[in-house]
This record gives C-alpha cells, structure tokens and sequence, in this order.
C-alpha cells in the first residue's frame, strides 16, 4: 500500500581536528595538509576544511583528511583558524587549529656554494622571509635533508 513515504536520516558524531600537519605554509596557498582527530573514521564523502572564512573541499584519508589551503587572507602573514565540516560545509567542528601564513621564501645563496658530491657538506641558506623553525629543511635535487 500507500502511507508516507520514507525517509532516512543519517546520524554521525561531529569531528574533532587535534592537529594540522604541516602548521605553516605559503600566502599563495597550494601547501597539501592533512587535519587530523577524531569522528573522521569510516566517513567517505568530501570533507571541506576551513581556514579563517575559506572553505576548500579535501578528501578524507586514513588518520585525517587531506586539504590544499586556499591563499591566505593577507599577502605577508597570518594565523587563521582551521575547522572541518563533514556534512558538505553545513556545520564545522567546534574546535579549531591554528594554521600559520607566511611569505614565500627567497633565497640569495649557499655558503658554501659547492660540496663533495657524496654529501655531507655543511651548508648555509641565506635570504629573506626564512622562518626560524627547528623543522626546515632542505631539498638537493631528488634528497630532502635537515
């Protein structure tokens, strides 16, 4: 027969980010980070993160979702807070992270400017708008080093 048709209402428990990785990236945006907590598991559609008031849809990932930051709300730098809707940007998570802005760096020279081809050589990056971070670190051709 008839009657009122049904209707099905999904249930879920609102996601809980704890940590954005990584905590800095560049004003121009494009830096892939991933926001991880809690009430992201077995969810499959897109989540949308937001930084500040913009919103970017990701893709959810074992441990977190997956985002690339929009381009920062001022061209030299700022700190903007970072939710995470899974609803399709209807609701956020009531806590935030801290995600930093900052100018992209330009880099003058290497002291020394050549090295021993096996590596090992000591080097200093100079130029402007480098952050002091103990977690910077350095890309020679295809080796990423500290």
């Amino acid at each position: 027969g008839g009657g009122a048709p049904k209707v099905g209402i999904a249930a879920y428990s609102a996601p809980v980010p704890n940590a954005v990785t990584p905590s800095v990236g560049v004003t121009t945006g494009q830096t892939l980070i991933t926001l991880s907590g809690t009430g992201m598991e077995g969810y499959s559609a897109f989540p949308v993160c937001r930084f500040g008031v913009r919103d970017v849809t990701g893709f959810i990932v074992s441990g977190g979702a997956l985002c690339l930051t929009p381009t920062g709300p001022h061209p030299l730098a700022a700190t903007v807070q970072v939710s995470m809707s899974i609803d399709g940007g209807i609701t956020f998570s009531a806590s935030t992270i801290p995600f930093v802005y900052h100018r992209l760096p330009i880099l003058t020279s290497l002291v020394p400017s050549i090295g021993l081809a096996t590596g090992g050589t000591v080097v200093t990056v100079l130029g402007t708008n480098i952050l002091e971070s103990s977690t910077l670190k350095c890309k020679f051709g295809s080796s990423t080093v500290d």
